[in-house]
């Protein structure tokens, strides 16, 4: 009766989390210290990374939405960096232009929070190298 009964918890677990697949990893990609991928989700057709790439302070958390191996939305998640130079950040709106960008590298750090939004822009490009040879 208790294995029919686990059978049926664990099938309804199953079922519950329906089609979404949601991989947990800590993983330094390529040896690149700065840069760490946390999770992994996909969806139908978007791919979930939450990532940490370390910015002038601290680690900004980030996640990075990808669809048809293109960024479609970035959300800042957490970070300590100085209040003052993020939002600069987001004065200049630097991360919509990241999203925006046909080619990522040719974007613009902001002055005067060079380290943080270069961390910011390494971040999505690490994110999309390591999705693009993910999907090879």
């Amino acid at each position: 009766m208790m294995k029919k009964f686990g059978w049926v918890i664990l099938l309804f677990m199953f079922l519950l989390a329906g089609c979404n697949k949601v991989e947990e990893k800590e993983t330094n990609v390529d040896e690149n210290r700065d840069f760490q991928i946390i999770s992994i989700e996909e969806k139908t057709q978007i791919i979930t990374y939450v990532i940490e790439q370390k910015g002038f302070r601290d680690n900004i958390r980030l996640e990075i939405d990808v669809m048809d191996n293109q960024i479609v939305n970035i959300a800042v998640l957490s970070h300590r960096e100085t209040i003052t130079y993020f939002n600069r950040i987001e004065d200049a709106n630097f991360i919509e232009n990241l999203i925006q960008a046909n080619v990522i590298e040719n974007v613009d750090v902001v002055s005067s929070a060079t380290k943080t939004s270069q961390a910011i822009k390494d971040a999505v490009l690490n994110t999309l190298e390591f999705h693009l040879k993910r999907s090879e």
